[in-house]
Order: structure tokens, then C-alpha cells, then sequence
């Protein structure tokens, strides 16, 4: 399995499915009560997740924490995944593990669809 740095998100579509996928399944992802965003990492909020927020607005995008997944075969596997997700569902837990691992050439389908689901 080859890693490598993703590239910000083309548009708004793909940021809010990464933001389903990731963020608001993640342990540290945190919504402030008062206005629906992310909150500040230093109130207890994920620092990647500020990172992205910050990215809309011309700051660099946090390619060193989500990145890339391409197989043995040099295919993308996984177009955008946090490095840093952590969520108390082992099952979802174990299909992100399971993500990172080179099976020679399959596609992840099933892990990508136990994470979405």
C-alpha cells in the first residue's frame, strides 16, 4: 500500500461526504453548540478538522493527516481518508484498519461501504 499526500477537496460535495465519513463519526470530531461548526482545537476539537475549515480560506491543507491510498497495483483505493480517525464502533474501526492493508489489487469496496454506512 503506497500513501501519499491527498490534494484539497475539489468541491463542496466531496469535502461534506468526507466530513460524514470522518469527521462526524470520529471521537474528536466536535460541533460548537452555538453555530454548527468545528470547534477549536484548543476547546478539545480535532486539529485536522480545523485545518480543512481553515483551508477554505487560503490556509494550507492538512495533506500530512489525510492523504491518499494507492495498492500494490498503483490504483487509488481510497481517493481521501484521516490517518487520525478513531471511532468506539469496532466494526466501522476495523474497516478503516482494514483500508491501510495491501490485498493485492482489490478494490476496499466492502471496508469503504462499512465505513459509510
Amino acid at each position: 500500500m503506497k500513501i501519499e499526500p491527498a490534494s484539497p477537496f475539489s468541491n463542496g460535495m466531496s469535502y461534506e461526504f468526507f466530513q460524514e465519513n470522518f469527521c462526524y463519526r470520529c471521537k474528536k470530531g466536535k460541533l460548537r453548540e452555538d453555530d454548527g461548526f468545528p470547534e477549536f482545537p484548543e476547546k478539545g476539537g480535532c486539529p485536522i478538522w480545523d485545518a480543512m475549515e481553515f483551508a477554505r480560506f487560503g490556509e494550507a491543507f492538512p495533506s500530512d493527516k489525510i492523504v491518499r491510498l494507492r495498492g500494490a497495483d498503483g490504483k487509488v483505493k481510497v481517493w481521501e481518508i484521516c490517518t487520525e480517525f478513531e471511532t468506539e464502533d469496532e466494526k466501522r474501526m476495523e474497516a478503516y484498519r482494514r483500508l491501510f492493508e495491501d490485498t493485492g489489487g482489490t478494490s476496499h469496496a466492502k471496508e469503504r461501504k462499512e465505513i459509510e454506512e
